[in-house]
């Protein structure tokens, strides 16, 4: 029900992190951090990371005069900072999580994590040095995510015409041949294979014979069982007969390659191809979703470069790795 509490990137935003403002411009003494003159106090980032320490201790580095340990301080500013943002976008927008959507979540977390015992789950927190009240905040900051989100995701929209345009340009993926359920019998010889079907004939499974006799280790423990195939996905001789026959028929034997061939054909599914009908209402699901991921990804960036942040001396967060440019194109979805 809850996400990970302080993890130091949270959603799409922590990935859009760009260099701010010049840092430390006119921050009182006990100042991380500011967003649009909301102060962050160093108090608040030693109080985020005693938490984590507790929650999840192996996340917090040991040595607190490593470099190592400041990055991850610095980091978990940058977290207080994009959270900040958060709840003033929420304003915004007249977002509002209820106390009552809080205590019902509270509920839900003490069911989920204590079988419903208040008292446990109060022994273990002040065991740890963690208050209810911090549990509350993290599920406000939680719910507020959850419904920027959905925010945006309300703003995405996709027209008829985009989903028809996808549609033309990638139903290619969306034709299904004709597939095959094929048996096989592989002898080495054609007498053999000549004996294996007028065993068939008279009236043995083709299966049983297969296992008993067939050659080839890949399918004679599966009686023969080649699997339900399209004609591509096999040899060309061997596809020329076996979609040659109907549903249910034995061929005769045929040599292909070394061995000599029996087949049986057990189930015939005919060609389809899905039509924008029948696909109208999947795509635009898919398509809404890839273009809430873009639309999130270029708010979070909008935000980072418009909002007026400060950073004090010595909390700035590390300059982020430079990644590869890579196409962002997961191409249509697969559908069955």
């Amino acid at each position: 029900m809850l996400k990970k509490m302080m993890i130091l990137a949270a959603g799409a935003i922590a990935g859009v992190v760009l260099m701010l403002t010049s840092a430390g411009c006119g921050l009182p003494d006990n100042a991380a951090a500011s967003v649009e003159g909301v102060i962050i106090t160093k108090d608040d980032v030693q109080h985020r990371i005693d938490i984590t320490s507790v929650l999840f201790p192996t996340e917090v580095p040991e040595d607190r005069e490593s470099q190592e340990f400041i990055d991850y301080r610095n980091n978990v500013t940058k977290q207080l900072v994009s959270e900040e943002m958060e709840k003033q976008e929420a304003e915004k927008r007249d977002i509002v999580v209820t106390p009552d959507e809080i205590e019902e979540s509270l509920t839900i977390y003490i069911e989920d994590k204590y079988f419903g015992n208040v008292e446990k789950m109060e022994e273990a927190f002040a065991e740890q040095g963690i208050s209810v009240d911090d549990l509350r905040a993290e599920i406000e900051r939680d719910l507020r995510h959850q419904k920027l989100l959905d925010a945006i995701h309300e703003e995405t929209t996709i027209t008829d015409e985009e989903v028809a345009a996808f549609y033309e340009e990638n139903k290619g993926k969306y034709i299904y041949p004709e597939k095959r359920q094929v048996r096989q019998i592989v002898v080495a010889d054609e007498a053999s294979a000549q004996a294996a079907v007028a065993r068939v004939a008279a009236g043995e499974e083709f299966a049983d014979v297969a296992a008993e006799v067939s050659r080839d280790g890949a399918t004679a423990s599966k009686g023969g069982l080649v699997g339900l195939v399209s004609k591509e996905q096999l040899p060309a001789d061997i596809s020329q007969v076996a979609f040659s026959l109907g549903r249910g028929e034995v061929s005769q034997p045929f040599q292909s390659g070394p061995g000599w061939y029996v087949l049986k054909v057990e189930i015939i599914t005919p060609p389809s191809n899905k039509t924008l009908d029948d696909l109208k209402d999947e795509l635009s699901y898919y398509m809404r979703n890839q273009k809430f991921a873009q639309h999130w990804k270029d708010y979070s960036a909008e935000l980072w470069e418009t909002y007026d942040i400060k950073y004090a001396d010595g909390y700035q967060p590390p300059e982020p790795e430079t990644e590869t440019a890579t196409t962002n194109n997961p191409g249509a979805p697969a559908v069955n």
